[in-house]
């Protein structure tokens, strides 16, 4: 078995470290997908060396959001996650340390398909705008549909 080139690995850690450094500076000018399509555009071809990345670090870009907005939405995707035997982002050893031991999710923990699709929804419902069908709803009438005239 032959031994890894080095300059090899450093020339695609160097590579990857500059596609996140891009994809970050697309965040914070608003040329990237949207926070709800994150889960896809990690998954696409090219986009590999995102995987790795903090969820944390990606929301700390977005415009307008920042370390408040990272802390909600990191506790809010726990809290969604959790069940009474597990925690999601508890230190892999099981030890507790310290309360700030916890993992910091990545878009590969995201992702990954042994959780069988329950983190992008929870991501989903976490990022995506909910906004009612129509002014009043669901207390006033749909005012796209014509009142019939019962007599």
């Amino acid at each position: 078995m032959t031994q890894p080139d080095p300059a090899l690995a450093r020339t695609a850690r160097t590579i990857h470290t500059a596609t996140r450094a891009q994809f970050l500076l697309d965040v914070s000018t608003r040329t990237s997908p949207p926070p709800s399509d994150m889960p896809w555009h990690v998954c696409e071809p090219g986009n590999q060396a995102l995987l790795p990345m903090s969820i944390v670090t990606y929301i700390r870009a977005v415009p307008g959001w920042g370390d408040t907005t990272a802390r909600r939405l990191v506790a809010a995707l726990a809290g969604m996650l959790t069940d009474a035997t597990h925690d999601p982002f508890a230190p892999r050893d099981g030890k507790t340390r310290s309360p700030h031991a916890r993992r910091r999710p990545t878009f590969s923990w995201l992702v990954d398909a042994r959780a069988q699709g329950r983190r992008v929804l929870a991501w989903l419902a976490l990022t995506h705008p909910r906004t009612p069908p129509w002014p009043g709803w669901p207390v006033n009438p749909d005012p796209r549909k014509a009142p019939t005239d019962e007599r």
